[in-house]
C-alpha cells in the first residue's frame, strides 16, 4: 500500500511544508517527542519485539484504546 491510497482512507489531508522553516521544524519536532514518550518509552518497557509486525499490532491496539 501507498500513502496516497492509506491518506484517503483515513480522512488525513497530506501538505507539504516550507522547507528551512523553523515553525515547521518546530512542530514536527515537538510531535515525535510525543511519540517517543507515549509510545516508544512505554511499549518498550513492557515488553521485547522481536519483529515489526508485533510493534504494528501494539500500535495499533493502543489508537483503539484511545
Amino acid at each position: 500500500m501507498t500513502v496516497t491510497y492509506i491518506l484517503p482512507i483515513n480522512d488525513i489531508d497530506h501538505t507539504k511544508t516550507q522547507a528551512m522553516s523553523l515553525q515547521t521544524n518546530s512542530i514536527c519536532e515537538y510531535f515525535h517527542k510525543t511519540i517517543l514518550q507515549e509510545f516508544y518509552q512505554v511499549t518498550f518497557r513492557k515488553k521485547r519485539y522481536h519483529d515489526l509486525e508485533a510493534l504494528q499490532k501494539t500500535g495499533q491496539l493502543l489508537r483503539l484504546l484511545q
